[in-house]
């Protein structure tokens, strides 16, 4: 023990500059793992009708790789469909690009409306995601829709893997069929 403490290097002890090494080495891996911000793209099909579909592209922060932690973040009023009256009966659905989840380990994205925010006066629930339970649910939908405007709030749920974060575009697309 005594030689290690013993040895230097340009008159600085060896294990002055092995803690300097440590110290340098943890730093720059809390650093590599600082949270990123990813943008989960919404598409939209326009309807062929009157009907519409508003959803804007949603920032999700805060986001770390590797660690193996989930995120849930909830955005407010995150999409809008109005229902004209040549939609009444159809179907809003809500689909995920499993291709573009590719950075998680597990991703999921719930899309609920309360019941005054809503012209059926219920719950309006949708939720699609990869690897939840083992399983891939890439597709939902609620219907039949009744006229009038329907507002949706979404939460965004995942545990990032170990990739780059350029690889984080997910996407969401929007539908009335």
């Amino acid at each position: 023990m005594k030689s290690i403490l013993g040895k230097k290097w340009h008159r600085i002890p060896a294990v002055m500059l092995a803690v300097l090494l440590v110290v340098v080495l943890t730093t720059g891996a809390v650093f590599a793992a600082i949270s990123q911000t990813q943008t989960i793209t919404q598409v939209i099909t326009p309807p062929p009708s009157g009907s519409s579909i508003t959803s804007p592209d949603i920032t999700v922060d805060s986001v770390v790789a590797g660690t193996g932690i989930m995120f849930v973040q909830v955005f407010e009023d995150a999409v809008s469909v109005t229902v004209a009256s040549e939609d009444v009966g159809k179907t809003l659905y809500v689909r995920l690009n499993k291709d573009s989840t590719a950075w998680y380990e597990k991703y999921g994205v719930n899309v609920i409306g309360n019941p005054e925010d809503n012209p059926t006066g219920g719950i309006v629930g949708m939720m699609v995601n990869v690897n939840f339970g083992g399983v891939d649910k890439l597709e939902d939908s609620y219907g039949p829709l009744e006229e009038g405007t329907y507002l949706f709030q979404m939460s965004v749920m995942g545990i990032p893997g170990n990739v780059a974060k350029d690889a984080a575009k997910v996407k969401v697309t929007y539908s009335i069929e």
